[in-house]
C-alpha cells in the first residue's frame, strides 16, 4: 500500500544530513519576501549550504581565528 504522506524532493535529499550546527539568524523585515521564496523552492538549509561553498578560507586568518578562540577557553 503506498504511503499517504509524501516529501518535496528537496526534503528527501536533506534526509542524509546530519545535523552538526544550529543557526540563528536574524533578518531585516525587507528581506521577508526572498526568504518566503527560498523557503519553498531551494530551502533555506540548502541556500546556506551553497552560499557556504561560495566562500572562499584564508587558512592564515582562519589559524589566527582558532588561536584566538584556544586562547579564550
Amino acid at each position: 500500500m503506498p504511503s499517504k504522506t509524501t516529501t518535496l524532493p528537496r526534503m528527501q535529499a536533506s534526509k542524509n544530513r546530519i545535523k552538526s550546527k544550529a543557526i540563528a539568524v536574524y533578518v531585516d523585515p525587507s528581506y521577508e519576501d526572498k526568504l518566503t521564496y527560498v523557503k519553498y523552492t531551494i530551502g533555506i538549509t540548502k541556500f546556506i549550504e551553497q552560499a557556504l561553498d561560495k566562500v572562499k578560507v584564508d587558512e592564515d586568518k582562519l589559524a589566527a581565528i582558532k588561536a584566538v578562540q584556544s586562547l579564550k577557553k
